[in-house]
Parts: C-alpha cells; structure tokens; sequence
C-alpha cells in the first residue's frame, strides 16, 4: 500500500490540497484503468503500473502490473519513487513515494503490458 495522506501540499504547481480530492483522482485513474508512470531518480528508471485499489479510509493506494517486472523488487526494497499520470487533462504529479511496508507485494501482481 502507498500512502496519500502525507504528500506535500505546499508545492507551486500542486492542484489537489486534500487527501479527499487526491483520492477522487486517483480512483477515477484507478476504475480508467490508465496506466501510470513511476519513476526512481535514484536508479535512473522508469516503470508502468496500474492503481489496482484506492482506499479512502486509509489514505492507501494499491499498484499492480509495475512493468518492467523488476520495478516490484525496488518498491519491495522501500526506494522512494514518484509516480506521474495525465488523466482527462489533469496532471498528477505525486514525489517522494515509497512502500508503507513490504506487504505491498502481497496485493501486487507482475504481469507485463500502469496517474
């Protein structure tokens, strides 16, 4: 699970304030089924996943099909990736993600061709 609770709202471009409208936005990314990029600065890679369940209540967001597959082995090692999605003309941008814990991959599938 990826939290949502926690993102910067104090950016100069950041639209969305609330954990609220994120989560709006993330499940209409998620019942789209569009695939969203992830992107790891600090391996200079980039990955596609699909946001397979968003959670309002717990403020968590699940990532399924991350492609290529060993993208899964680095949200398993908890790197901080961001994670990038242009749905109906607006553009999410959320920086600084990482893995809450390794039971991410509990609720995570690899299958190849994901804001």
């Amino acid at each position: 699970m990826i939290s949502f609770s926690d993102w910067d709202s104090s950016e100069k471009y950041q639209v969305l304030q609330t954990p609220q409208e994120i989560y709006r936005q993330l499940l209409a990314i998620c019942e789209s089924k569009k695939r969203v990029r992830l992107d790891f600065p600090s391996e200079n890679s980039t990955f596609s996943a699909t946001i397979t369940a968003v959670n309002d209540d717990a403020c968590h967001f699940t990532l399924s099909d991350i492609t290529p597959a060993h993208g899964e082995g680095l949200i398993k090692k908890n790197m901080s990736f961001n994670l990038q999605c242009i749905y109906q003309g607006i553009e999410v941008i959320c920086q600084k993600l990482s893995a809450l814990s390794s039971s991410i991959m509990a609720d995570t599938t690899t299958a190849p061709p994901m804001m």
